[in-house]
Formats: C-alpha cells, structure tokens, sequence
C-alpha cells in the first residue's frame, strides 16, 4: 500500500466535515515513501479518527496538516503525524485519552460529542501493526495544538485474515504456514 494514497483516501473522507468546520486540509508527505505493509483499511479507519478529531477541536479557518516521512529515529520505520492547531492536550492525559472512555474533564462536559473509544480503537489497531501512537504538543509559537504521531514498522505485523477485521485481543495477528 502506496502511504501518499492512503493519506489521500482518508482527507477524502473527512473532506465533507472539514469544510463544515471550515477547517483546512494540508498533506506533507516524502513522495520516495516506500510501500507499507499493512492493513489499509484498518489504518484508513485510524488516520479518519485522527483527522476527524483534529478537525474537531480546531477552530474554525485553521489548518490540519497530515505529515508523513521515514522515522528519524528508528531505521525501516514510516512517522505520521496529524497536526491541529486544538487546545493542546495537558500532558499529564497524553496517555489516560487512549485508553477506554478516556477523555478530558474540559472536552467530556463540551457540547461536542464523543465515546471515547476512538483513541483506544487507534492505539490498538496500530499495536497490531507492531507499531506505536502517542499524543505531543504541536510545537507551535503560540502554544496551542497537538500532534498524534503514528510510527509503523515497514513490515507491519497485522495482516488479519479478512481485511477490515482487527486481531483479537489486540494482539498482533499471525499466521501459522508451517505444515501440520
């Protein structure tokens, strides 16, 4: 799976909530990105979750930017990132909005609704892939915004047995080809 058209398919997706909010989509993607393998679309249903909140939480006239490059850090890694220009998320709940119902005071008694799976959903299709989620402030002047980084390996783990089914357990999901 080509990662540019993967990133594509998903801002296709939420093109429609985007212009409601009156948000702008941007895409900064390394066109050499090698082909990822993975289930894409599991990953698709993850990157539309990201972008929908990012649009979500950023103001109206704002810009929500997918990046996506090899992984500075680790070598034969892909690095995403879905970048809002949100309230930021304080760091003390940078890990408690992924797990189940995890969600912030401020944003639990906000009119906008939410289950509070979304995040969980992300981070364990991503394991899945044997790869990693996280939240992180936006590095922006003024102080506000977040970014969700997605690092897959380039040989991703996942591969369920029908496309669009996670693993269960969230347990990466494998394969036994060897003989009886």
């Amino acid at each position: 799976m080509y990662v540019i058209a993967l990133l594509n398919e998903a801002i296709e997706q939420v093109r429609g909530l985007a212009g409601v909010a009156e948000i702008w989509l941007e895409m900064d993607a390394a066109v050499s990105l090698p082909p990822l393998q993975a289930d894409s679309s599991l990953l698709r249903r993850v990157l539309v979750n990201l972008i929908g909140n990012a649009i979500t939480y950023s103001p109206a006239g704002e810009c929500v930017r997918l990046s996506a490059c090899a992984d500075p850090v680790m070598e034969e890694t892909l690095l995403i990132g879905v970048h809002d220009h949100g309230p930021g998320i304080p760091v003390v709940d940078r890990e408690r909005i992924f797990e189940k119902w995890g969600q912030l005071e401020s944003r639990a008694a906000n009119e906008k609704p939410s289950s509070g799976l979304g995040l969980t959903f992300c981070r364990l299709v991503i394991e899945a892939h044997g790869g990693q989620v996280w939240a992180d402030e936006s590095g922006e002047e003024d102080g506000a915004g977040s970014v969700f980084y997605i690092r897959l390996p380039l040989q991703s783990m996942a591969l369920p047995n029908e496309p669009g089914t996670p693993p269960a357990s969230g347990h990466p999901a494998t394969r036994d080809e060897s003989p009886d």
